[in-house]
């Protein structure tokens, strides 16, 4: 899998000229670049990455910035809380009183903040992007050292998700765990609450991932994530909500993942055998699964054998 970074900077050529030397520099790194305001919303909320490299000062005149690089640090740590991020900016100075409280955030998950560096932006690029290159492979590092760490930010995030006694609050946490865990396993550009005029869809997974096992499938992936109170199961009408919005995708997706931090009911299991035939295939994981995949050293290869045992895949 590769470590994906996330690079945010309002000028896009310097964004580009950066992800050109990181990526030719260590040949593991993916590298999404965003500059445009919408571009950048939508990176940080719908894109998996292991490092932010966060700019603080928006000023390209082609665009109208309602932000700064401190809100955008705010939200990553919302959405993406394993997230480390990395400040390059000609401007610290001007924000230090505003680093020096993300300094104070603890990561739950590791040792140091999630803040991990703070570069000031100089005239000579590729000294920059040396410093950048060097607090990336500390991370990668801590990363691949300690996978346990990973492991137990998963199973907290899960708990959390699972303990939450806001009814609102409990949908919105489970989504995000779902979405953590799967952008863990490799899977980076996913949409979260996906609207249109009859439907909403609360995951969408590009599948853009370099897998024979996966590349049988369509180019997306539909999720439904249900996070119900240990008395309340999902049943079958929860399960041909979901086959209808299948069924409406239009061709975009052949399969579906009904994901619940419960069980299902047991009419769930007829209504999939009555589907078994349709040209999509809808995968259900239920909180033993899920606890399947937490505890496992390698969960993409246990993604997919959860998935042949519930569907032939040919």
């Amino acid at each position: 899998m590769k470590f994906s970074i996330l690079h945010i900077d309002d000028q896009e050529l310097e964004g580009r000229l950066l992800k050109l030397e990181l990526e030719k520099a260590d040949a593991n790194l993916q590298v999404l670049t965003a500059s445009a305001p919408e571009e950048m919303q939508d990176a940080v909320e719908n894109y998996y990455y292991h490092v932010a490299i966060i700019d603080l000062q928006y000023d390209n005149p082609k665009y109208n910035y309602k932000f700064d690089g401190i809100e955008i640090i705010k939200q990553i740590v919302a959405v993406n809380p394993m997230a480390k991020i990395i400040v390059v900016s000609g401007y610290t100075k001007s924000f230090m009183k505003d680093l020096n409280e993300l300094l104070k955030i603890r990561n739950p998950y590791f040792s140091s903040p999630n803040l991990i560096a703070i570069i000031e932006k100089e005239g000579d690029s590729t000294k920059t992007a040396q410093e950048i290159l060097v607090k990336i492979q500390e991370a990668q590092h801590e990363y691949e050292m300690m996978p346990w760490v990973l492991q137990n930010a998963l199973e907290s995030d899960y708990a959390d998700a699972k303990n939450e006694p806001n009814s609102q609050l409990k949908g919105k946490k489970f989504e995000r765990f779902v979405s953590l865990l799967f952008g863990n396993m490799g899977f980076q550009h996913i949409q979260r609450n996906v609207k249109d005029r009859s439907n909403e869809v609360d995951l969408i997974i590009r599948n853009d991932i370099s897998d024979s096992f996966f590349e049988k499938f369509s180019s997306h992936f539909l999720i439904e994530c249900k996070n119900f109170s240990a008395r309340n199961k999902v049943d079958k009408n929860d399960f041909n909500a979901f086959e209808k919005k299948l069924k409406t995708s239009h061709g975009m997706t052949k399969l579906g993942f009904l994901i619940t931090s419960n069980s299902f009911a047991s009419t769930i299991q007829q209504e999939a055998r009555v589907s078994a035939s349709e040209d999509y295939k809808i995968i259900l994981l239920s909180n033993i699964e899920i606890i399947r995949i937490l505890r496992t050293s390698n969960r993409f290869e246990t993604l997919k054998n959860i998935i042949s045992e519930q569907v032939r895949v040919g």
